[in-house]
């Protein structure tokens, strides 16, 4: 069995929830648009290790793509404190910014 560890967002803050468990949460970070805004380096950090083993950075470099199309939004500007907007509204934000190039 291979553990993973995972970063949930749950109400606008990243959390970690030992073993999918909602009684056992960890604030990670209140800025979950912070967060990816660092993640771009590290995504791309570990897809150059990955290439440098010879295994395919390419899911790692889309990793830090999707971070930093998101942080070239309004999007990237939301806190914890915001009203996140519908998922229907995001996704349109991310298309329009990801189709003008």
């Amino acid at each position: 069995m291979e553990i993973l560890p995972v970063i949930d967002l749950r109400d606008g803050r990243c959390v970690r929830l030992t073993q999918g468990d909602y009684d056992r949460e960890t604030v990670f970070d209140d800025d979950p648009a912070a967060v990816a805004r660092r993640w771009v380096a590290e995504m791309e950090e570990i897809a150059l290790t990955f290439e440098g083993l010879g295994l395919t950075p390419k899911i790692l470099q889309g990793a830090a793509d999707m971070f930093r199309l998101e942080s070239d939004t309004p999007l990237g500007d939301l806190t914890s404190r915001d009203p996140l907007p519908e998922l229907g509204d995001m996704l349109d934000v991310l298309a329009k910014r990801a189709t003008e190039g």
